[in-house]
């Protein structure tokens, strides 16, 4: 679970802006959606950030998965391997990635993480740090650090902190190249290999939360070959569940499944119609939604992060509710961490307004608010706010979009020109 994310200088973040996770002690509503870790320490489970276009949002959940790809390293994707029991073959997919892009150049990028991690052989409190440049001019590109605690008022215990001349990470690629790391300290000394495997205990235990028990739902197009992948170990493993999701959510289908065609399996649907149809015949939101339930079960399984950008993208708004509410389990420390475009996504009947994060640039300069900090009353009402244009300010607003339509002349606008080199291959593809 995320506590507390710092970012500066990434992707569209300007500047130093803070989230923080923690529940208000205060508030006593909807406790299923919170965690409690100890006394007087509860951690925010459903977590929205919502703001105008081009405020940043996307920024946030990019800078987190773009910290994880870093992490990957030259990591190919091999648990999707058997998928934990599946006989799917191999698929090679490099997700190695650069740390996401900087903001300005002339300075460092920084981002801060402080997690609570409750499996593992090193379960407690870690804080993840990591300092880059891309200025060509700095010797040292990289300075990653990796703190550690048991209890939450102890202080920060130093497991690594190493600079780097390259891109690279000393966690990443010591949890990717374990075996071998290992095998070499054996040979040099009993002494050098029992400290390495007593600090591979937090590498690992850090790096497995981050890695493998969570995701990231941040493509508008959510069936990849991957993660159509997935959804067949997902039907190998347990057709009865994808099933019984499926049915709830359109009520044509009588069974998704497996068929075996030559040497290969494809998924395939039988609707109430008695009529076979390919999984792509099904409407985009409930593909988009079975292939998202696969993610928040398997984070919910494993305790982890569910990170996702402009949840209600090709969603019913009832389908968004359904799976914050799968986040209301009690006694378990999953988490989501959404963006959204719209206030139906902030539902106060399943979320408090402490998680409920405003984002929003005045001056260039980024900020981040808790509804709960605008919303003085227990009455204050998201949705009126953001309505009546208190909160969450319109980019543009009325008084832009009017005088752009206002000034609209289709008479002066110069012409575009045919689209020939367009219509051409689709009337071919068409007709």
């Amino acid at each position: 679970m995320f506590l507390n994310i710092t970012i500066d200088n990434v992707l569209g973040i300007s500047n130093e802006i803070e989230l923080n996770l923690i529940a208000e002690s205060k508030r006593s509503s909807k406790k299923e959606t919170v965690y409690n870790i100890s006394r007087g320490l509860n951690v925010n489970k459903i977590n929205g950030i919502i703001g105008p276009n081009a405020s940043g949002k996307s920024s946030i959940l990019h800078t987190i998965a773009g910290i994880g790809n870093f992490l990957s390293e030259d990591i190919n994707m091999k648990e999707l391997k058997n998928c934990e029991g599946s006989t799917k073959n191999t698929i090679v997919y490099d997700i190695s990635g650069f740390l996401p892009k900087q903001y300005d150049n002339t300075r460092k990028s920084k981002v801060s993480m402080d997690l609570y991690i409750t499996k593992g052989n090193k379960p407690g409190f870690y804080r993840y740090s990591i300092e880059y440049t891309s200025n060509l001019q700095e010797e040292t590109k990289v300075r990653e650090k990796l703190e550690y605690k048991t209890k939450y008022n102890n202080q920060w215990e130093i497991k690594s902190d190493i600079e780097f001349k390259e891109y690279r990470s000393e966690i990443g690629y010591k949890c990717n190249h374990y075996e071998s790391i290992a095998n070499d300290y054996k040979q040099i000394s009993e002494e050098l290999y029992k400290s390495f495997e007593d600090k591979m205990q937090y590498y690992k235990t850090f790096y497995y939360h981050y890695i493998f028990c969570s995701h990231s739902q941040l493509s508008d197009d959510f069936i990849t070959p991957i993660s159509e992948l997935y959804l067949e170990c997902w039907l190998e493993q347990d057709e009865a569940m994808v099933n019984k999701i499926i049915r709830y959510i359109d009520k044509k289908v009588n069974k998704i499944y497996l068929k075996k065609i030559e040497d290969s399996e494809i998924i395939k649907v039988d609707t109430v119609e008695n009529k076979m149809i390919d999984f792509y015949d099904l409407s985009q939101g409930t593909r988009k939604f079975l292939m998202f339930m696969y993610s928040v079960i398997r984070v919910i399984q494993n305790e982890g992060i569910l990170i996702c950008d402009e949840i209600e993208n090709s969603l019913h708004i009832d389908l968004v509710r359904f799976i914050l509410k799968m986040f209301k389990i009690d006694n378990n420390a999953s988490q989501i961490i959404y963006t959204a475009n719209t206030e139906s996504a902030m539902d106060e009947k399943i979320i408090r307004k402490d998680q409920i994060n405003i984002i929003e640039r005045e001056n260039g300069i980024l900020k981040i608010i808790k509804f709960s900090e605008i919303a003085r009353r227990n009455d204050t009402s998201f949705n009126r706010a953001y309505s009546s244009k208190s909160i969450c300010k319109q980019q543009p607003d009325d008084e832009e979009i009017n005088r752009f339509i206002s000034e609209f002349d289709i008479s002066k606008i110069k012409k575009y020109g045919k689209m020939q080199y367009i219509m051409k291959p689709v009337k071919k593809w068409l007709f």
